[in-house]
C-alpha cells in the first residue's frame, strides 16, 4: 500500500500541470505510469467489444492506449556535457520507485567530475555549494538484497575512446554477474539519498520494499553453486564434465545449492557481527539483524548436511519399490505362510495348530505392516529431501522451447510431470550455465546474420528478469501494493556503457522480438546525436520466422506466415521499437533544481499494526453496536432476525393478517433464534439452550418439528397487554421442552431429541407456507439428523391446518395433532382422511354425542361421601358459538372472511349432531337461536 496525498496518486504529479518541466521529462513520466487496474479493464472491455464489431463509447479512452512493452525512450542531447544531468534528472523524477542505471555507480559522482572540468575550462564561473549531507537510514540497510557472494564489482571505466568499440563475445559469467549486480545492488538512487531531504522517510513510513525476482534470483543460485567446486581447476570446476541427468547429479545439484547458499548465509552474518561490533549507538535492529543472520546459517547447514541423507534416500528409492519388495519379500513369504497352514492340520492335532496357524497370519501381517511403513517412509523423505527443493524450478517447464531439443527428449522420456520437468530442465540448465563450448553470446549490427543467436542460457535470464518484472508491475497483475503505481525503469548512457551492458540491452530487445509477450520494463537510451542508437527502429521481424509455440506443422504459404508474424509484431511491439526526443541544453537552473515527484512510502510495521489494532476496534465496535442496538431495533421493528443481523434460514418476513396496511410478522422455522412474541421468549430460549446441548453432546438425535400459532396479536392492538390466545401454545412449548429435558438426560441407547419451532402465523394465515420448509428440510439429505421425522402440534380446527396437515402428509411425516378436534380436519380429496395424523383430542362427533348422553341420562360423581351430578332431562337445548375473526370486534356484522376462520360450518355440524344424538334417546327441543350475534 503507497502513502500518498488525494492529489498525490499518480507518481507524475507535475505532468501537465508544470509548465517549465522539461519535455523529455514529462514523455518519461508519462511513459512510466503504470496502467491502473480500472483502465487495464477498461481497454480490454474495449478491445473484445471491437472483436464483435461493437463500437465502444466515446471518452478519454481508445483502443491501443495500453502499450507492453513500452517503447525504447531515446533521448538525444545536444550537448554532450549534459549527459550525467539527464540521468541523474531521470533518476530523480523516479523519486523511490524502481530505476536501475547502467554502467552502474553513482549518477551524481559524474555530475561533479563534469563540473569540474567545466570549472576548469571556466574560472570565472561560480561553483554550486554542495548541500549538507544528511545521515542515511538504517532502512537502506535493508534495502538491497545481498547477493550469496560478495557483490562483483564493475571493472574501471576504459578510455573515452574505447568504451564503445567493436562488439566482442560476452561469456555467460560476466552476463550473469552484470545482472546480479544490477538486482541486487538495489535501486539506482540508493546511491545518492544523502543531500536529498525528499528521501527521508517522515515517522512512521519506510522506503517500498525490495521487488522479489523468484525466477531470477534462483537462476542465479544455479549460476553460482557451479563456481569454486573444484579448487585445482582455479574455483571454475572441470569445464568439460557434464552432469547425466539422472536422479543422483539431481541430488548433487540441490547439494551444490545449498552449499552455496550456506556460504552466502556465513558471509552475511559475518558482515551483520562487523556492523554491530563497528556500531556506537544502541543497536536493537542490528541486534535482531544479527539474530537472524545466525539463526539463518544454522536452518543452512542443516539443509547442507541433510545433502548426504539426500544422496541415501535416492539410493534406497530406486531399489525399494513395491515391486521388488513384492517379489523378493511379500510374495516368498506369503507363499510360505500358505504352506504352513496347510500342512499344519497333518502335523499337529487340536489347539497347538490352531496356535500355529494363529502365530504364522500374524507373523505375515507383521511383515507386509512393516515393508507398508518402510515404503511410505521411504517416499516421504523423498517428497522432503528430493522434491521439495525442486520447487523454486518449477517455472523451467515454462521455458522449454527456449532449451535445445536434447533437453526436450530428455524432459519427456525422464522427467514425469511437471515436477520430474523441472528437475531434468534443472540439471540440463546447469549444464548449459558451465558448457565450455556455449559460453559466450553476441549480438552486433549484423544480428541477422545465421550464428550470431545468444545461447539458451542468456535468454533464459533475460525471459525471467521480463517475467517476473510482469508479474510484479505489469498492467494485468493483480498484486498492487508496495508503491508499486509506476514501471520499472533501466537508464543506460550508451557512450558509457560496456560491451556486457550493450549485449544486455540488446539481448532484451532480441528476446521482446523472439516471444512477442508483454512487460512493463522501459529502457531509456541516452545519446548525443552523432552517435548511432543502441535499438534500432525497425522490428527484424524475418529473424525469427516463428513463435516458441509454433511448431511448423500448419500448411500454410510462406509470405502468408510472413504477413501474419509482421502484423502480430506490429500489433505487439509497435511500429517503430524507439521513440526518439531531443533534449535542448539545459540551463543552469535546470541544473541545479531538484525534479523529484513525490514519494510514495510505505507503513512501518508499527504503522501496520496501529491500523490492526483500530481495524479491530472498529470490528469489535461494529459487532455491539449491532447486537445492542441494530438488533433489538430490527426484531421491534419485525425485521425476523433474532439474535443476528441477517434473517435467519427457514424465517420470512410476511404481511399480518391484522394490524392494519404494512403491519408484517415473523413466520417459518427455527430452532429457538427467532423470538415470535414476547409471552413465549422464556419458553423459546429454554428450547433453544437444549438443542444447543444436543448439538454440543456429539450424540445421536432425531428432530421434531412442532407448528402452531405462535405471532397472535395482543389484546386490543396494545402493547404490553395480556394475550391469553397464546396460553394453550405456551403451556404445549412448556410441556415439550419439559419432555425434551428429562428424554436427553436419560436417553440410554435411544437417540436425543431436538425440537425445531414452526410458527404458522397469526390465525394460522401462512400454515402452508411454514408446512412447505418442513417437508423441504426433511427431503434434504444433507441435513442429516436435522431432517424432521415427525411433527407435532396443529391445535385449531383451521381451514389452513387442514392444508399444511395435507402438505406434510404426502412428504409420508407422522403427525400428532393436539387440541383440533374437527372431524374431517386431515380429509383432503381425493384421498380421504390422512393416513399419518393421529389425534389425541377427541373429535367433534365423539364429543357430540357423549354431550347427548349426559344430557339425556345425566351424570354423577362422587365428591367425598355425597354424590353429585347432572340430572337426566327430557328436553335439551343446543347453542353454537363463533368467535369474532382477528381484528375483529364482537358484534360486528359486516366481518369479511379471513382464512383462520373456523372451518365451514364446523359449529352448525357440532350443534346439529348433538341434537341429533338427543333424539335418538328420546323427544329434544332444538333451539336454533345463538348466543351472540356472530354465532351459526
Amino acid at each position: 500500500m503507497t502513502d500518498r496525498k488525494s492529489d498525490e496518486r499518480s507518481p507524475v504529479r507535475t505532468l501537465g500541470a508544470s509548465k517549465d518541466r522539461p519535455r523529455f521529462l514529462q514523455i518519461f513520466d508519462e511513459l512510466r505510469r503504470r496502467p491502473s487496474r480500472s483502465r487495464d479493464r477498461a481497454l480490454r472491455r474495449m478491445a473484445s467489444r471491437a472483436t464483435r464489431r461493437l463500437v465502444p463509447e466515446r471518452g478519454a479512452l481508445q483502443r491501443g492506449d495500453l502499450a507492453e512493452p513500452p517503447p525504447v525512450l531515446d533521448l538525444v542531447l545536444d550537448r554532450d556535457s549534459d549527459r550525467a544531468r539527464v540521468r541523474s534528472m531521470l533518476v530523480e523524477s523516479c523519486a523511490v520507485g524502481p530505476v536501475w542505471t547502467l554502467p552502474l555507480g553513482d549518477p551524481t559522482a559524474a555530475i561533479e567530475v563534469e563540473e569540474d572540468q567545466e570549472h576548469a575550462e571556466n574560472p570565472s564561473r561560480s561553483r554550486p555549494a554542495k548541500r549538507s549531507s544528511l545521515r542515511r537510514s538504517r532502512l537502506l540497510s535493508r534495502w538491497s538484497r545481498p547477493a550469496p557472494d560478495e557483490v562483483v564489482r564493475p571493472a574501471p571505466a576504459l578510455p573515452l575512446g574505447e568504451r564503445e568499440g567493436p562488439e566482442a563475445d560476452v561469456t555467460t559469467d560476466e552476463l550473469y554477474e552484470l545482472i546480479g549486480s544490477l538486482v541486487d545492488g538495489g535501486f539506482a538512487w540508493t546511491r545518492s539519498v544523502e543531500g536529498r531531504k525528499e528521501l527521508v522517510p517522515p515517522r512512521r513510513r519506510r522506503f517500498p520494499p525490495s521487488p522479489r525476482l523468484p525466477r531470477l534470483h534462483s537462476l542465479l543460485w544455479l549460476h553460482r553453486c557451479g563456481l569454486g567446486s573444484n579448487e585445482d581447476d582455479g574455483g571454475r570446476g572441470d569445464p568439460d564434465r557434464r552432469l547425466e541427468n539422472d536422479s543422483r547429479s539431481q541430488i548433487e545439484v540441490i547439494g551444490r545449492l545449498r552449499e552455496a547458499r550456506l556460504e552466502a548465509a556465513i558471509e552475511q552474518r559475518d558482515r551483520a557481527l562487523e556492523e554491530a561490533s563497528s556500531s556506537t549507538d544502541d543497536g536493537r535492529g542490528r541486534r535482531w539483524r544479527l539474530l537472524y543472520k545466525r539463526a539463518l546459517v544454522h536452518w543452512r547447514r542443516t539443509a547442507w548436511s541433510a545433502t548426504a541423507v539426500s544422496r541415501w534416500v535416492t539410493r534406497v528409492s530406486e531399489k525399494a519399490t513395491f515391486g521388488l519388495l513384492d517379489e523378493k519379500l511379500l510374495t516368498p513369504l506369503s507363499f510360505l505362510v500358505s504352506l504352513i497352514v496347510a500342512a499344519t492340520p497333518f502335523a499337529f492335532l487340536g489347539l497347538a495348530a490352531q496356535r500355529l496357524n494363529e502365530v504364522a497370519q500374524r507373523f505375515n501381517d507383521l511383515v507386509s505392516l512393516a515393508s507398508g511403513f518402510l515404503l511410505a517412509a521411504v517416499y516421504l523423505l523423498t517428497v522432503f529431501f528430493f522434491f521439495l527443493p525442486w520447487r523454486s524450478y518449477l517455472w523451467l517447464g515454462d521455458y522449454r522451447s527456449t532449451l535445445d531439443e536434447g533437453a526436450r527428449k530428455s524432459s519427456d522420456g525422464t522427467g514425469t510431470g511437471r515436477l520430474g520437468r523441472s528437475r531434468v530442465l534443472g540439471v540440463h540448465l546447469f549444464n548449459e550455465l558451465h558448457h565450455p563450448d556455449r559460453d559466450t553470446g553476441r549480438l552486433g549490427a549484423g544480428r541477422g546474420e545465421k550464428g550470431t543467436l545468444p545461447p539458451p542460457a542468456h535468454r533464459i535470464a533475460v525471459s525471467a528478469l521480463l517475467d517476473d518484472l510482469h508479474r510484479l508491475y505489469g498492467a494485468s497483475s493483480l498484486w498492487r501494493g508496495g508503491a508499486r503505481d509506476a514501471r520499472p525503469v533501466l537508464i543506460y548512457d550508451q557512450r558509457e556503457l560496456g560491451p556486457v551492458g550493450r549485449y544486455l540491452v540488446r539481448l532484451i530487445e532480441d528476446e521482446r522480438l523472439r516471444r512477442a509477450l508483454p512487460d512493463p520494463l522501459l529502457l531509456v537510451q541516452i545519446r548525443d546525436g552523432e552517435r548511432p542508437a543502441l535499438v534500432s527502429e525497425s522490428i527484424e521481424s524475418a529473424r525469427y520466422g516463428h513463435l516458441p509455440e509454433y511448431d511448423g506443422s500448419a500448411k500454410t504459404s510462406r509470405e502468408v506466415r510472413a504477413w501474419l508474424r509482421d502484423r502480430h509484431l506490429a500489433g505487439t511491439l509497435g511500429v517503430s521499437r524507439v521513440l526518439t526526443t531531443k533534449v535542448a541544453p539545459l540551463a543552469r537552473e535546470a541544473r541545479e533544481r531538484r525534479w523529484h515527484t513525490p514519494p510514495a512510502w510505505v507503513p512501518t510495521r508499527s504503522a501496520w499494526a496501529t491500523r490492526a489494532l483500530g481495524g479491530c476496534a472498529v470490528v469489535v465496535a461494529l459487532v455491539l453496536f449491532s447486537q445492542e442496538v441494530v438488533n433489538p431495533l430490527q426484531t421491534k421493528m419485525g425485521f425476523c432476525v433474532g439474535e443476528g443481523v441477517t434473517k435467519p434460514r427457514g424465517i420470512f418476513r410476511v404481511d399480518r393478517s391484522s394490524g392494519g396496511p404494512g403491519a408484517k410478522e415473523c413466520v417459518g422455522v427455527t430452532y429457538g433464534e427467532v423470538r415470535f412474541h414476547g409471552r413465549l421468549d422464556g419458553v423459546i430460549e429454554l428450547i433453544r439452550e437444549q438443542n444447543e446441548e444436543v448439538d454440543k453432546s456429539g450424540e445421536p438425535y432425531v428432530t421434531i418439528a412442532h407448528m402452531a400459532d405462535m405471532s397472535a396479536s395482543t389484546k386490543e392492538g396494545k402493547e404490553g397487554k395480556e394475550d391469553y390466545a397464546l396460553a394453550g401454545v405456551q403451556g404445549e412449548l412448556f410441556g415439550m421442552a419439559l419432555a425434551q429435558r428429562e428424554h436427553n438426560e436419560d436417553s440410554g441407547d435411544r437417540p436425543m431429541i431436538k425440537l425445531l419451532l414452526g410458527n404458522a402465523g397469526e390465525g394460522w394465515a401462512h400454515a402452508e407456507t411454514t408446512a412447505e420448509e418442513i417437508v423441504r428440510r426433511a427431503r434434504n439429505e444433507r441435513s442429516g439428523m436435522d431432517r424432521p421425522i415427525a411433527a407435532v402440534g396443529f391445535g385449531q380446527s383451521l381451514v389452513p391446518n387442514g392444508t399444511a396437515i395435507q402438505k406434510i402428509s404426502e412428504a409420508f411425516i407422522p403427525i400428532v395433532g393436539t387440541t383440533a378436534t374437527y372431524d374431517d380436519v386431515a380429509l383432503s380429496e381425493p384421498w380421504g382422511h390422512s393416513g399419518f395424523y393421529f389425534p389425541i383430542a377427541p373429535s367433534n362427533s365423539r364429543i357430540a354425542e357423549q354431550a347427548a348422553y349426559w344430557a339425556r341420562h345425566g351424570a354423577s360423581w362422587k365428591d367425598g361421601d355425597s354424590e353429585e351430578g347432572l340430572p337426566a332431562h327430557a328436553t335439551a337445548v343446543a347453542i353454537a358459538h363463533n368467535p369474532p375473526p382477528p381484528g375483529g370486534r364482537e358484534g360486528t356484522r359486516a366481518v369479511r372472511p379471513t382464512p383462520g376462520r373456523e372451518v365451514h360450518g364446523l359449529l352448525r355440524g357440532l350443534r346439529r349432531r348433538a341434537v341429533e344424538g338427543f333424539r335418538g334417546l328420546g323427544r329434544v327441543r332444538a333451539g336454533g337461536r345463538s348466543a351472540l350475534p356472530g354465532g351459526a
